[in-house]
């Protein structure tokens, strides 16, 4: 099943349509973990970021257990895709500083996809891959 979304996440976002994020975008959308879960125990977690530039954005995130704060960088254009390198604090029962790479692909003129591959170094000290859908304002 995770081999099957990841396939279908890269597919999508091989034929997305070239775009690039802009100074004073929202991108507003949820992420999920897919490491070792059921799929009915997938969870959705809303986030918000901001462009503060055209390759930094800043934003965070809540929801009933925790909030966090986010910092990413757009370092690189490909494929109709654009690369991103993301710094997340999350205060839960434990504080976790997570570092997240991934890549943003637009599916029309304002739905969008992030697969992306992260690592824990401070929490539970785990890594995996999640997956975004979201918005872009």
């Amino acid at each position: 099943m995770k081999r099957g979304l990841l396939f279908l996440t890269i597919l999508m976002c091989s034929i997305t349509a070239t775009f690039a994020q802009h100074k004073s975008d929202f991108l507003v959308g949820v992420n999920s973990n897919l490491a070792n879960v059921k799929l009915l125990d997938v969870t959705l977690n809303p986030s918000v970021v901001f462009g503060l530039t055209d390759h930094i954005f800043v934003g965070g995130s809540l929801t009933t257990e925790s909030w966090g704060l986010i910092g990413r960088l757009y370092a690189y254009d490909f494929a109709n895709s654009r690369a991103f390198g993301q710094v997340e604090y999350t205060n839960t029962n434990t504080d976790n500083v997570v570092a997240r790479i991934g890549v943003t692909g637009l599916m029309g003129k304002w739905l969008y996809v992030e697969p992306s591959l992260y690592y824990n170094f401070v929490g539970n000290k785990d890594y995996g891959l999640t997956i975004g859908f979201g918005v872009r304002i």
